[in-house]
């Protein structure tokens, strides 16, 4: 029950800062956005049945994170923001649990869990406040 509800809340916080980003952000703030969609949408894909998940490394889901950590460097190549440093970091930590579970395989099913989820927050947590930045920059500039 408890998972249902923070995937809920996940999808709603993903959206509500989606529809902020794509009104108030600039190319750079709306593909990272799409970005964090796209692997959203496939890791739910592509993640194993309930009765193994997590239980050993997730091939799908590292599949995803990969693609996702390619596209944020090159949107972070491309952009003049710093928000891009930020979300690519915060991947390359969520990225570093599939390591994690081939290094102990033995470990906890939950933390290999929480590792793949937790960091999704301040990626978009980044895009987010990039947004705002932006907006803010557009709004003073004369």
């Amino acid at each position: 029950m408890l998972a249902v509800a923070l995937l809920a809340a996940y999808w709603s916080i993903l959206i509500a800062a989606l529809a902020y980003i794509i009104r108030c952000g600039g190319r750079p703030e709306r593909i990272g956005a799409l970005i964090m969609v796209f692997g959203s949408v496939l890791s739910a894909l592509v993640i194993t049945g309930v009765e193994t998940r997590f239980h050993a490394i997730e091939p799908g889901l590292l599949a995803v994170d990969i693609v996702v950590l390619i596209a944020l460097i090159g949107v972070m190549l491309r952009s003049n923001r710093f928000w891009p440093i930020w979300a690519t970091s915060f991947h390359c930590i969520g990225l570093l649990s599939h390591v994690a579970v081939v290094v102990t395989p033995d470990s906890l099913a939950a933390g290999y869990a929480i590792m793949q989820g937790f960091w999704a927050y301040p990626m978009l947590l980044a895009i987010f406040l990039g947004a705002y930045g932006h907006q803010k920059a557009k709004s003073t500039s004369p």
